[in-house]
């Protein structure tokens, strides 16, 4: 029996109390005792709440991270606990959090909590009767905003912890029980789906050490946030000797007892700023021993670029505020992710001795393999090899996330460069499809799909929603899984059916209205205004943008093929001849001669990188005019506005058509940007070569869609992609101009491709290995190529 079932057939309600629905940030603990005649192992529980939930049982931890979906399909989690159950009196404790307002990952939804714990023949549910109370730790109510892509900061005040979670527990009069009509049943329209990707795995602490120390003094400022505060506090350093007693070295690792010498009396507090070694996600975690009332207000971010944690920027707050009990201090916060390399504390309120024995975070990986492989005799490719694994493993939690630290949102455009490489180096395909389902979910009836999901947001992209049907079909074409791709075709099908409605002359006008951001890349005149200040992204009147066509074309040409996997060759022949009229009418109304270029946007002399990739790409540019383009993008002295990270892919794609010829190009351009980057110290990739001083100083230095040499290391030095869907044919075509050699393993669902080549003179020999059901082809072997191919 599945969660869905067991919460209908055992009449588990959906419990949160009368009082506290209709206000937002709120965290309410709950508890419900319960006796077990017997152990079981195979005891579960079936969990879900709006908007997230910590369990416990028997004071043990036992699972946190709602899946957060749409309101009306609810995601429920189903929690192994047969270790922490015992025969006799057991006590299952949750805190839920009601986020109460959308942001670019939540939709706000009935708050509450429903459970089934099933052991043996024993069901313990949700319902009238559970205890529950407004957590005495965490502050409700409204908080400054991490960020307005993210939720909202936290306060803690141990001071109000007690034993609830533990059996010997007596609730006092701050307990209330949840009445009958606190407990509903829920709706029999309304779906509960399991979890469709894996639980996050909670790592050990990390390694971390104090870089920085000193002392700070504060200007107290009633309007300022906790993050406002340390931005504005003044620092004072100290050295090693003079802040720590028994430790003289700098950096100090946490090795012991970090006892702070009372260098506090000079100031208002005393500061530390610790290093986590890389970039890192997870949950924030310290320890220390301090006097009762003392005030720990902690930052966290990816670089010291100010000599110090930036913890405001822009309206961003990127620090917390955690009030001490008397004596020994764990805490770790399981509500939220940070992100980022380092943290900054600021210790206030001190009169006794402090301690600290930790600061850091408890990654929260995906639990994926890296199956994939790739090794060339260049020791930089390498290292960008192994960098965009991380960065990509970094930006995937419950969904591809852009970036962990400032938005964790998903958006199609980002998700398709992640797919795309995750594919290369995970061979795992679950989770790209559920990110993929995510998405589809958020097509509205204007017909373009929201930006970001699951969120309701006031304006979209609408080149991002034919990026997410050319996502769709590269899932298709990499795994195989026609049974997914059949059930996306419906919104494939809505999506563009609206939009091709909306043709004027055979072209796509831009979509008016305040809704729409006609973004395309981070550059003047491709970016919808957003560099410029003052400007609307919106516009009011009929234009006709290029890239939006190509795209257009892009995403027709790749429903065509899925509609013939899917066995719909009427609807396959339809978006055909859609995508030739279209194909058409861009080159005749959107190509300059004079310029040798695809115009942007009908009328205007600006012309883009993007743009001429995306037309050879599309298949708007004819043969010739495709090859002019591809000259012209790797000439320097060609005067287009060039790509940032975010579409080099596209740029990347279009001279691989010419693989030979223009694939040098594409390694050279990596080696120099990415490898920029490593050279900075970079431990993951930035949004921008611009770093962190990037989107008004808060660009972020992990970033899911600069994974992308991954995808070109694999696909085209290695020289291995899927002809066929789940790579049942697939070719071996190396780019051999930019290496000696290469080696590497690509996962597929028939097992892995194992590949070494080398150039010999001039020739090139192949060693390959491939699974049985698989056929490769090698379209540019020439007579003194060599060839060991075998089966596996």
């Amino acid at each position: 029996m599945d969660g869905e079932s067991v919460f209908r057939t055992l009449k588990a309600a959906w419990v949160w109390p009368a009082e506290r629905k209709g206000q937002i940030s709120q965290y309410v603990q709950f508890r419900h005792e319960f006796d077990l005649p017997a152990d079981d192992e195979q005891a579960e529980l079936f969990i879900m709440a709006d908007s997230n939930y910590v369990a416990w049982i028997n004071g043990q931890f036992v699972g946190t991270g709602q899946f957060s979906n749409y309101p009306e399909k609810r995601t429920y989690d189903t929690l192994p606990v047969g270790t922490l159950l015992r025969p006799g009196r057991n006590v299952l404790a949750v805190v839920v959090r009601y986020n109460g307002e959308g942001f670019h990952s939540y939709i706000p939804g009935e708050p509450g909590l429903i459970y089934v714990l099933r052991s043996g023949g024993q069901t313990v549910v949700s319902g009238a009767g559970v205890q529950w109370r407004l957590c005495p730790c965490y502050r409700s109510g409204p908080m400054p905003k991490l960020s307005r892509q993210l939720f909202v900061t936290f306060e803690y005040d141990a001071r109000g912890e007690d034993d609830w979670r533990e059996c010997k527990y007596a609730p006092n009069k701050a307990w209330s029980a949840i009445a009958p009509a606190e407990a509903a049943t829920p709706p029999d329209g309304e779906q509960h789906v399991a979890r469709p990707v894996e639980r996050l795995k909670i790592g050990e602490r990390t390694p971390s050490q104090i870089v920085a120390q000193g002392v700070f003094r504060r200007m107290p400022d009633e309007s300022k946030t906790v993050a406002g505060l340390m931005h504005a506090d003044f620092l004072s350093t100290r050295t090693v000797s003079e802040a720590f007693r028994h430790h003289q070295a700098t950096p100090v690792p946490f090795e012991g007892d970090m006892e702070l010498c009372p260098i506090w009396t000079d100031g208002d507090g005393v500061y530390v700023v610790v290093d986590l070694g890389r970039e890192e996600a997870g949950f924030l975690e310290f320890d220390l021993e301090a006097n009762e009332g003392a005030v720990v207000d902690v930052g966290h971010g990816e670089h010291l670029d100010d000599l110090r944690v930036r913890t405001e920027i822009s309206g961003r707050n990127f620090a917390n505020r955690y009030i001490c009990k008397a004596g020994r201090n764990r805490f770790t916060h399981r509500l939220d992710r940070m992100a980022g390399r380092y943290l900054q504390l600021h210790i206030g309120g001190l009169r006794d001795r402090c301690v600290l024995n930790y600061a850091g975070c408890r990654p929260t990986d995906y639990p994926v393999e890296h199956t994939g492989r790739f090794q060339s005799p260049d020791s930089m490719q390498n290292r960008l090899y192994q960098t965009g694994v991380r960065t990509l493993h970094l930006c995937m939690h419950e969904r591809y996330e852009d970036c962990p630290w400032r938005e964790q949102a998903l958006y199609s455009n980002d998700a398709r460069n992640q797919a795309l490489c995750g594919y290369y180096c995970f061979g795992e395909y679950e989770f790209p499809k559920a990110s993929l389902a995510l998405l589809s979910g958020g097509l509205r009836d204007d017909g373009y799909m929201e930006m970001i999901a699951p969120a309701i947001y006031r304006r979209t992209i609408p080149s991002f929603s034919f990026a997410w049907v050319l996502s769709v079909a590269e899932h298709h074409l990499h795994s195989g899984d026609t049974e997914f791709a059949r059930s996306m075709m419906p919104t494939v099908r809505r999506l563009l059916d609206g939009v091709m409605d909306k043709l004027d002359g055979d072209l796509l006008p831009c979509p008016t209205g305040e809704r729409f951001w006609h973004f395309y890349d981070w550059v003047e005149g491709m970016d919808g205004g957003e560099l410029r200040k003052g400007y609307s992204h919106a516009i009011h009147e009929t234009r006709f943008d290029a890239p939006l066509n190509m795209y257009l074309c892009i995403a027709l040409d790749s429903a065509s093929r899925l509609a013939r996997a899917c066995g719909d060759g009427q609807t396959a022949k339809r978006y055909d001849r859609a995508v030739e009229s279209l194909r058409r009418a861009v080159h005749e109304r959107l190509f300059s001669k004079q310029a040798e270029a695809y115009a942007t946007t009908l009328g205007q002399q600006h012309y883009a990188e993007l743009t001429q990739a995306l037309a050879v790409l599309s298949g708007c540019a004819p043969g010739p005019v495709a090859e002019r383009l591809l000259e012209r993008i790797v000439d320097p002295q060609t005067p287009w506005q060039r790509s940032t990270f975010s579409q080099c892919i596209y740029i990347f794609e279009a001279l691989m058509t010419d693989r030979q010829r223009f694939g040098p190009h594409v390694f050279e351009r990596i080696d120099r940007d990415w490898g920029a980057m490593l050279l900075q110290g970079a431990t993951s990739f930035w949004e921008t070569l611009s770093g962190s001083k990037g989107i008004s100083g808060g660009g972020s230095l992990c970033h899911g869609w600069s994974a992308i040499p991954v995808c070109f290391y694999a696909a085209y030095l290695l020289g291995i992609r899927p002809l066929t869907p789940g790579f049942a044919s697939f070719e071996v075509n190396p780019v051999t101009g930019a290496a000696p050699s290469a080696t590497g393993r690509v996962p597929t669902p028939h097992g892995p491709i194992d590949l070494t080549w080398q150039r010999v003179g001039d020739h090139v020999e192949y060693e390959l290995r491939h699974p049985k059901g698989t056929e490769p082809h090698f379209p540019r072997l020439g007579n003194e190529d060599q060839v060991d191919a075998r089966c596996l």
